[in-house]
C-alpha cells in the first residue's frame, strides 16, 4: 500500500470509522449541491457508488498522496453524479436536441435563495442549536471534537445535534417549533 499508515487513506482503508465519517462527509456535501437535485431520490445509490470508487481507486494506489484527498474524492464524486445524470436525463428524454431533464449548471438565483432559506431558518434556531450546527456542519468537527469543546458527553452531542435538525426541519415545512424543542 502506498499511503502512510498514519495517513487518511491507509485509515479509511482499514476500515478507521472516524476516517470513513470524514469521507462520507465529503461525499454528502458534494452530492448537497443544487446541480444534483435530481438526484436526490438516488442520493444513496450515488453516495454508495462514489464512496466504493474511492476506496477502488485508493486500493488501486490511483490517489496521488501528495495531494488533497478531500478535491479527489469530491472529483470521484462530481464525475459518479454527472454519469448518472446523464443516464437519468437519457431516460427522461432529455438527449437528441431535446431538453435535459436537469439544468446542468447551477444558477445564481438557486445559491441565493438556499442562503437565503439556511439564513432564515439558523435565525429562528436558538443560539445553542446555531453553534451546534455551525460548529458540525462549518467546521467539519466530529461529535468527540464538539464533546470535548463544550464538555458534554458524546451521546448528548449527537442527541441535541438530531433535535436541531428536528427543529430546523419543522422550520422548513413551516412549522412553528415549541419552545422547548429549539433549546
Amino acid at each position: 500500500m502506498p499511503y502512510d499508515h498514519l495517513s487518511l487513506p491507509a485509515r479509511l482503508l482499514g476500515g478507521d470509522p472516524a476516517a470513513m465519517v470524514q469521507v462520507t462527509r465529503w461525499i454528502a456535501q458534494a452530492l448537497a449541491v443544487p446541480r444534483y437535485w435530481a438526484l436526490r431520490r438516488e442520493w444513496e445509490d450515488v453516495h454508495q457508488e462514489a464512496l466504493l470508487r474511492t476506496l477502488e481507486s485508493l486500493r488501486d494506489g490511483r490517489f496521488d498522496p501528495s495531494r488533497d484527498l478531500r478535491t479527489y474524492v469530491q472529483g470521484i464524486v462530481h464525475h459518479t453524479a454527472s454519469k448518472r445524470l446523464t443516464k437519468l436525463a437519457h431516460e427522461r428524454g432529455g438527449v437528441g436536441g431535446r431538453e435535459p431533464a436537469y439544468d446542468p449548471v447551477p444558477r445564481l438565483e438557486d445559491h441565493v435563495s438556499l442562503a437565503q432559506i439556511a439564513r432564515t431558518v439558523l435565525e429562528r434556531l436558538s443560539p445553542a442549536c446555531r453553534d451546534l450546527i455551525r460548529t458540525y456542519f462549518i467546521e467539519e468537527a466530529s461529535y468527540e471534537e464538539i464533546a470535548a469543546r463544550t464538555g458534554m458527553p458524546v451521546g448528548t452531542v449527537k442527541s441535541r445535534l438530531f433535535r436541531c435538525l428536528a427543529v430546523a426541519r419543522e422550520i422548513l415545512r413551516g412549522r412553528e417549533p415549541d419552545a422547548a424543542e429549539s433549546e
